[in-house]
């Protein structure tokens, strides 16, 4: 890496490990051997996010930029390059674009947050479904729960925000 290393994330094999920087760089790695296998270059700004697809064959990266990006782990390619979280500022002290976390369901189906202050649920071909709220504090993390049917979102000012994901049929 050219900066800081941001993030950190094993395949779900273990086979593989992904990492992003400060500058916008993203690296897969073979982890027994340390060697790189793909060297990932969309994003302009701090990647802050990288998830698996249960499968492994697919990894989705977000950063300051906005995007939300989806990449094949056959050929290192990026499949879908999506603006996610862009939102104009009311002033240049007010930052309101940058995809700050992104999420694999088991069924492949994605959850964002980003600077904008929304949660937003994307198909597995990286069609946006819906937006689950505005968030009141900056969201930082968000998390399909176990069973699919809700998001959890855990915001800079110490809060959960839980939604019902549309469409699931559960309690």
């Amino acid at each position: 890496h050219t900066d800081w290393v941001t993030v950190v994330r094993f395949g779900p094999d273990g086979k593989q490990l992904a990492t992003g920087d400060r500058n916008g760089g993203i690296h897969v790695w073979e982890s027994e051997s340390g060697g790189i296998v793909y060297t990932l270059d969309e994003h302009k700004l701090k990647v802050t996010a990288l998830s698996w697809r249960p499968d492994g064959n697919l990894l989705a990266s977000a950063a300051e930029d906005g995007k939300l990006v989806l990449w094949d782990m056959n050929d290192g390619w990026a499949t879908r390059s999506i603006t996610a979280h862009a939102q104009k500022a009311p002033s240049r002290y007010s930052r309101r674009t940058g995809t700050l976390d992104v999420a694999f369901a088991t069924d492949g189906r994605l959850v964002t947050v980003g600077r904008d202050r929304t949660a937003r649920l994307w198909k597995p071909d990286g069609t946006r479904t819906s937006t689950l709220g505005t968030i009141d504090s900056l969201p930082l993390q968000a998390k399909f729960s176990a069973d699919q049917q809700k998001v959890v979102v855990g915001t800079f000012g110490g809060q959960l925000k839980t939604y019902p994901v549309p469409g699931s049929s559960g309690p």
